[in-house]
Order: structure tokens, then C-alpha cells, then sequence
């Protein structure tokens, strides 16, 4: 059975990558157009800015994607 066409479902195998970004919104764009990824689900943090969390789907396989957020454990972001 695939998964194909069911956004509700998760990956029957492998691995699932979650990225964390500065700029959730764009980054999804970015991934729409580049990729054709379809999101399926959405969640805005309390500021109506950043990304808490969102799915996508590129090529059958789910893809998550979420905003960084400095405030929490992770400290402020530094590109390498």
C-alpha cells in the first residue's frame, strides 16, 4: 500500500528529515516551487509570524519544517 494522495499517513519506511530555518514561511515556498512539495498541515506560532510546525509532502515522502526559535534551549542561531 502507498501513501500516495492520503496526507494523513504516514512514510511506510525511512526516515523522516525535520529542519529548523530562519524564515519557515519562505523556506515552504522555496520547496513548493523547487521541489513541488504539497503542505498538508500548518501551525502558526502565537506572534503570526513563524513556522511552530509544518508538513510537507515532496515525492510520496513527508518532509517537517519548523522556524527556529531563539527563545527556547537552542540559543540564538549562528550559519556556520
Amino acid at each position: 500500500m502507498t501513501n500516495e494522495g492520503d496526507p494523513t499517513r504516514a512514510p511506510e519506511s525511512g526516515v523522516i528529515p525535520y529542519i529548523s530555518v530562519v524564515g519557515g514561511k519562505v523556506a515552504v515556498d522555496f520547496y513548493k516551487r523547487a521541489f513541488g512539495a504539497e503542505e498538508t498541515f500548518r501551525n502558526i506560532a502565537d506572534d503570526g509570524e513563524r513556522l511552530l510546525h509544518s508538513r510537507m509532502i515532496i515525492n510520496g515522502d513527508w518532509v517537517m519544517l519548523s522556524d527556529h526559535f531563539s527563545e527556547m534551549a537552542h540559543g540564538d542561531y549562528r550559519p556556520p
